[in-house]
């Protein structure tokens, strides 16, 4: 059953501190092209891509008719979303157009795989499921979807879509700060510390930060909670299951990968297995040994997961955003990372790896086709192409991955099933 047909972008990817726009459903499940004003929509199709999806969501299925056979109720996710404005003349943003692609993509997926998806839509197109709210302020609006989601036994995943507050919570520390001059420190403090990460000490950034952390890590389908990206600041994590049956999968209990990041390295398990890069053979967090990844973003969804989750396997990864270069690496079967220093630069980096992976939502940012060596796997995330597909295909041994996203919305029904297996399954 589908409720209220609706969706998020690819990534709202960050690269450093600055949060940029989610990417462009183009990245996703469909390419478009202009003529004449005219907008074609095809299907997109990589033979890579389409077979991993499928696989992955083929076990997924299995999963949750095993379910429906038992006599159980299907297994529910919820989306949350800020519905779309329109801007100036009726023109709504990429963000907003992004947002409502997502969601329709995933909800015809779960339509498709058995599971029932609703989507909650905040005010003034407010479909949410309580009335109540339709009154209140949208930050009120949004905690309080999340905390209902949260406790509805019903609810076996949340997914929201970001970005719904894109201003830096700095403004609202400084006018906090401001009001302490007329003394009205206690209250200030309190205001503050509402919004500090309890476990790091450290203030979010925006309040889609603080939401995230809101959202319980029992139905946290895309890892983004600190329950689990705190496994990648203080632990060895690594995604240590090749195989997409579900079923059979009892690895990595404790923690759920981010979608955009694990959709890339299942990607890149196939691309270098294929090559004979990824050796199955050698124990975990050695098969990627002699692998040098370039990866062109380093935000808490793509970047800085993907890193660590390639590093941990053996690879030598740098991570690049707008500010500075980190080498992530594995030693010892312990992750390390160091700044890199003005000791290197991207084209260096890009020259000397075998995989780059591209995830800056930019039109304007590209790779020269130049730095990219023979036989190198590249993956773009990006909805706007960071590297010529022409060039690409002039340079041997190119592996090319375009976009990701049937991968990504697989992997979220794939987190969702997981969270119901390991939380949520009483039978």
């Amino acid at each position: 059953m589908i409720r209220d047909y609706s969706v998020k972008s690819e990534t709202g990817l960050l690269i450093s501190s600055g949060v940029f726009p989610n990417t462009s459903f183009k990245s996703f499940c469909s390419v478009e092209s202009s003529k004449d004003d005219k907008t074609e929509r095809h299907d997109y199709y990589d033979p890579i891509v389409t077979k991993l999806a499928h696989e992955i969501r083929s076990s997924v299925r299995s999963y949750s008719e095993q379910q429906s056979q038992a006599g159980r109720a299907k297994i529910h996710l919820v989306g949350i979303m800020d519905p779309l404005k329109k801007q100036g003349r009726g023109i709504e943003t990429d963000a907003e157009t992004d947002a409502q692609s997502y969601s329709d993509c995933i909800a015809k997926a779960c339509e498709e795989d058995g599971i029932e998806y609703s989507l909650w839509k905040l005010a003034p197109e407010s479909s949410l499921p309580f009335e109540k709210l339709k009154h209140q302020s949208k930050k009120r609006q949004v905690k309080e979807a999340i905390q209902r989601a949260n406790s509805l036994p019903n609810v076996h995943g949340v997914l929201v879509y970001y970005p719904i507050f894109k201003d830096a919570l700095q403004t609202r520390k400084e006018q906090l700060l401001e009001r302490r001059i007329k003394n009205k420190q206690s209250k200030i403090m309190l205001d503050l510390n509402k919004y500090k990460n309890q476990s790091t000490g450290v203030f979010y950034r925006t309040l889609d930060d603080y939401f995230r952390d809101m959202v319980y890590f029992q139905k946290d389908v895309e890892g983004l909670c600190d329950e689990y990206s705190s496994m990648f600041r203080d632990a060895n994590y690594l995604y240590s299951q090749n195989s997409c049956n579900l079923l059979e999968d009892t690895s990595n209990k404790n923690i759920i990968f981010p979608c955009t990041a694990l959709s890339v390295v299942k990607i890149l398990e196939r691309c270098l297995g294929e090559n004979k890069r990824y050796d199955n053979s050698k124990p975990l967090g050695k098969r990627l040994e002699g692998t040098v990844a370039t990866i062109i973003n380093r935000s808490e969804i793509l970047g800085r997961p993907l890193a660590a989750m390639l590093a941990n396997d053996g690879a030598k990864v740098y991570s690049v955003d707008i500010d500075s270069i980190v080498i992530y690496t594995s030693q010892n079967g312990q992750m390390k990372h160091r700044d890199a220093g003005k000791n290197i630069t991207l084209q260096e980096c890009v020259r000397e790896s075998s995989v780059l992976v591209t995830g800056v939502p930019s039109g304007t940012f590209q790779v020269p086709s130049e730095w990219v060596q023979p036989y190198t796997t590249v993956v773009n995330v990006a909805a706007e192409p960071n590297i010529q597909e022409s060039d690409m295909n002039a340079i041997e041994g190119i592996n090319f991955i375009p976009r990701v996203g049937q991968v990504t919305v697989a992997i979220l029904e794939y987190n969702l099933m997981r969270l119901h297996q390991r939380y949520h399954n009483t039978g």
